[in-house]
């Protein structure tokens, strides 16, 4: 047996009076592989050195995928991902951020380290009664130290703002989630149980889908609602909005609908990870994604007039949660790029 140092920077091999240094470099951490065993650096070790060449393994792990996150009863927020297949994962990171949302990730802060053996988190205290927005990034370490990231972000979105009883609320979920039925979109504080009718506009056929609760199930058409949807809910008790699941880049496809009154028009939910953008900032990039569009037609809720919408001066602020109206004069697909 001969004697086998393993540092940082460099390995070095000592065979009787030779010695091999094989450098790596300052930023990779590599597991050292020889004769068929993995060593960990960073400590002395003793191994065999008559056998074959030592192997640096610099190679990242295959990200974990899947990442979303679940409202889980009214405080906590659970984020899930699919495990990664490479065979020698160490454990996992969550990194996270509360209102800002980066695309890297560079910017976030270690939430937990979990076990190769775990795929969930619970953050405590961040879910459905938590106004706040979390913003969540899954990454994979294998027992050398390489790190990948996974590719999308799963978030929660909260919203400060209690609405009031009795009163129409334009609406977005904004993110993709796991469930798009009515009761699992629609949560937040005093949700599901704070509302009683739902409606979706539907531009191809112009005309509204809803939803009665108590009404016979063949008599309610919108059973579901997804991530680009906006949708009109009518609430009965103060409430919080809130939604969990992932971060995507989104297709949306305009519709001029059939020849009438409302030809044009679509109901759209807020598609931005960013927190907030201004309605003229929206308007310049409808514009520059779908040429399409009519300017000026962006109309946004507003619950202090009758009809509950409103025309713009573009200072408007909205974010994820929110939803809106846009018109078109022909077919188009609106691209938004979070990515």
């Amino acid at each position: 047996m001969k004697r086998v140092w393993v540092i940082w920077v460099s390995i070095v091999l000592t065979f009787g009076s030779t010695i091999l240094i094989i450098d790596v470099s300052e930023d990779t951490q590599g597991k050292v592989e020889y004769n068929g065993v993995e060593y960990t650096p960073h400590a002395p070790i003793s191994i065999n050195t008559n056998a074959a060449n030592l192997i640096i393994d610099s190679t990242a792990p295959l990200p974990a995928t899947n990442p979303h996150a679940e409202l889980t009863g009214t405080n906590d927020v659970t984020i899930y991902w699919n495990a990664s297949t490479s065979p020698d994962v160490d454990h996992y990171e969550v990194w996270y951020h509360s209102f800002i949302w980066d695309s890297t990730g560079d910017i976030y802060n270690l939430l937990a380290t979990v076990p190769a053996g775990m795929t969930n988190y619970v953050h405590p205290n961040r879910g459905a009664n938590n106004g706040g927005s979390y913003y969540y990034q899954i990454r994979t370490f294998d027992i050398g130290g390489n790190e990948t990231r996974t590719l999308i972000q799963a978030a929660k979105i909260g919203n400060f703002l209690s609405i009031a009883q009795s009163e129409w609320w334009l609406l977005g979920p904004s993110l993709v989630q796991s469930n798009t039925s009515l009761d699992h979109v629609i949560q937040g504080q005093s949700m599901p149980g704070a509302w009683d009718y739902a409606l979706v506009w539907d531009a191809p056929t112009q005309r509204w889908y809803s939803h009665l609760k108590g009404r016979p199930d063949s008599l309610n058409e919108l059973t579901d609602i997804t991530n680009d949807m906006g949708f009109w809910l009518h609430i009965t008790g103060t409430a919080r909005f809130a939604t969990a699941g992932h971060i995507t880049d989104t297709n949306y496809i305009l519709m001029m609908g059939e020849n009438g009154p409302h030809w044009g028009w679509n109901l759209v939910a807020y598609p931005y990870a960013e927190r907030s953008k201004t309605t003229a900032d929206i308007e310049m990039d409808l514009f520059s994604g779908c040429s399409q569009y009519v300017p000026g037609s962006l109309t946004i809720f507003d619950p202090t007039n009758p009809y509950y919408v409103k025309t713009l001066n573009g200072t408007e602020v909205l974010q994820p949660g929110d939803a809106f109206w846009v018109r078109i004069w022909a077919d188009c697909v609106w691209t938004v790029d979070n990515y």
